[in-house]
């Protein structure tokens, strides 16, 4: 059960706090002139006193200090590169790049033995023909 909850917790959807509430999220349709549910929202508004705003000062987002309430880093977000392997790994997984820089290894080996080997050919004729 703590395995399941965690899993909930990871995606977004697990327990919320006692003092938040849902909102649904709507969207006016113009073609069917209907308005359509487009998920749940979860909110929590607290009102405190200045005193304690100025007894526990908080950062914006996640800068710190981070706390009350603590926000955790996004889950499940693709992380932006001008490398085009990290990117490659963000799309289809490490395994996979691996894979396909390994298959790359290998077809360049052999490309280089091919051409090496034309050399070897010729360097091999010559020197029998003496």
């Amino acid at each position: 059960e703590d395995a399941l909850n965690a899993l909930w917790d990871a995606i977004g959807m697990g327990k919320i706090a006692e003092d938040a509430q849902w909102l649904k999220m709507m969207y006016h349709n113009a073609k069917r002139k209907r308005l359509e549910p487009k998920g749940k929202l979860a909110v929590s508004i607290q009102i405190v006193p200045w005193a304690e705003v100025e007894a526990r000062p908080v950062g914006n987002a996640q800068d710190d200090p981070n706390t009350n309430p603590f926000l955790p880093p996004p889950v499940g977000r693709m992380s932006f590169s001008f490398n085009p392997l990290s990117i490659l790994k963000e799309l289809i997984g490490p395994e996979t790049v691996i894979c396909i820089i390994c298959i790359c290894c290998c077809v360049m080996c052999l490309f280089a033995l091919m051409f090496l080997g034309q050399y070897y050919v010729t360097a091999y004729t010559m020197i029998q023909s003496f």
